[in-house]
């Protein structure tokens, strides 16, 4: 039986404080979530199908003993007994550890984000508009399925210390597959996705989707480049999320300071790029679309300055974590990230470069502890004497992410909001890139 209204969801959460407790358990969590998806779709030029559907889950964690038991269920119900027991089952499975813990009391609170209600009328004519504007501005470009979904979000998380927190977000999730082919038959596929609180726009004026169809059209004849080099990149704002994404996990996160293998582990307060650079991760910001409230830990959350002017200000350390190292709690999970604007136009970036790539898209392996990363570039162009020259049908790229950190050379004013992260175009340099070999 799934509960489905809010008083349920209240009343089984406290009634599995309250069995658990039974257990001789010194501390317990559970967090509830449910969500609505509703979706209207559009493929190949025709809006084809209204889809609904609900999502209910828990989350529950029990400690004794130093231990710590955790268990996820897809649903939740009046059978507390037997996710009770499967919690417990985990408990004694896991290893003693002093830094297992939940979040101490806080002040009891409930937040709230977006809309409740979908607007079907709405979702249904931006996308017929989008096929609309697109085959008058944008001829050659064909959207092969484009879809919006309304998703509504609820989650409540409560723990023997009293923490009693409820969280509420409702946003549009917008999803686009389109080609584009030449004269001769070959085509080349993109996509593009965003969040946004509501749909007062056009969705062609929305986050990079205009920019991504111009950049298809142009990348249609591409060519490969030739030999090998070291240069410089602009990266997009569609592909910096992949770099802030690597840096995330070798900089700010759990595994590689809680093992001492991270290269900054000692750098805070320390100059770890160029000044330019100023990366904030800000969940409750009214800018994202797709933020969030409470940490996975249990904790409000707070927007976080982690790169100030180049300098290290802060990780994202979990609770477990902090214990762990001794290091500060972060507060905050990451995600929503956002880089300050910088202070040249695009066009002032390229003109910069001797010789390099506009970097659309990067297919890669995860870097190694030390930093040093390597894979394929697509949806690219090559520069070279500070223009764009042609776009290039495949290259390599290898770098090292301290050192790319420490090389950039320029950022633009222009940036992209995505609704989960807020990203401009910069330029880095002492990037290894690999074309054809004759």
């Amino acid at each position: 039986m799934w509960v489905e209204n809010k008083m349920a969801k209240k009343l089984f959460a406290q009634k599995y404080l309250e069995a658990v407790m039974l257990f001789g358990v010194e501390k317990a969590q559970c967090r509830l979530n449910s969500s609505e998806t509703h979706s209207v779709i559009m493929e190949n030029g025709k809006v084809s199908m209204f889809h609904s559907s609900k999502d209910l889950g828990a989350q529950l964690t029990v400690i004794k003993n130093k231990k710590r038991g955790s268990f996820s269920a897809n649903a939740f119900g009046d059978n507390i007994t037997s996710l009770i027991n499967s919690t417990m089952v985990a408990l004694e499975a896991s290893p003693e550890d002093e830094a297992y813990d939940i979040a101490e009391a806080q002040s009891v609170e409930n937040f709230d984000n977006g809309i409740n209600v979908p607007n079907f009328d709405h979702m249904y004519n931006r996308l017929v508009e989008l096929n609309a504007k697109t085959k008058a501005d944008y001829p050659n470009i064909s959207i092969m399925e484009a879809r919006i979904d309304f998703i509504r979000e609820n989650s409540e998380l409560m723990n023997s210390n009293r923490v009693k927190f409820k969280t509420g977000f409702g946003k549009y999730s917008i999803s686009i597959e389109f080609s584009v082919k030449n004269k001769i038959g070959n085509s080349i596929t993109n996509s593009a996705s965003l969040v946004v609180k509501n749909l007062d726009k056009s969705l062609l004026d929305c986050g990079s989707i205009r920019y991504l169809f111009e950049q298809a059209i142009s990348q249609i004849n591409a060519k490969p480049i030739e030999g090998r080099f070291v240069g410089d990149l602009i990266l997009t704002p569609d592909c910096l999320g992949e770099f802030v994404k690597f840096f995330s996990v070798l900089t700010l996160r759990d595994n590689l300071l809680i093992s001492g293998a991270s290269i900054y582990r000692d750098k805070i307060g320390h100059q770890i790029c160029d000044s330019g650079l100023t990366l904030r991760s800000v969940p409750i910001s009214e800018d994202m679309a797709d933020g969030y409230f409470i940490t996975a830990d249990g904790y409000k959350a707070v927007n976080s300055t982690l790169i100030e002017k180049g300098v290290l200000r802060s990780f994202l350390l979990s609770q477990y974590g902090a214990k762990k190292t001794g290091l500060r709690y972060g507060f905050n999970d990451g995600k929503c990230y956002v880089i300050d604007q910088g202070d040249k136009r695009l066009q002032e970036l390229t003109k910069k470069i001797k010789r390099g790539l506009l970097v659309g898209e990067f297919c890669e392996d995860r870097p190694n502890e030390k930093g040093d990363f390597s894979g394929t570039v697509k949806n690219s162009f090559y520069i070279e004497d500070g223009r764009i020259k042609f776009p290039v049908s495949s290259a390599m790229i290898s770098g090292n992410i301290s050192k790319m950190l420490m090389c950039v050379n320029g950022i633009s004013k222009e940036r992209i909001n995505f609704g989960n992260a807020i990203y401009p175009w910069v330029s880095v340099g002492g990037i290894t890139i690999s074309g054809k070999i004759n």
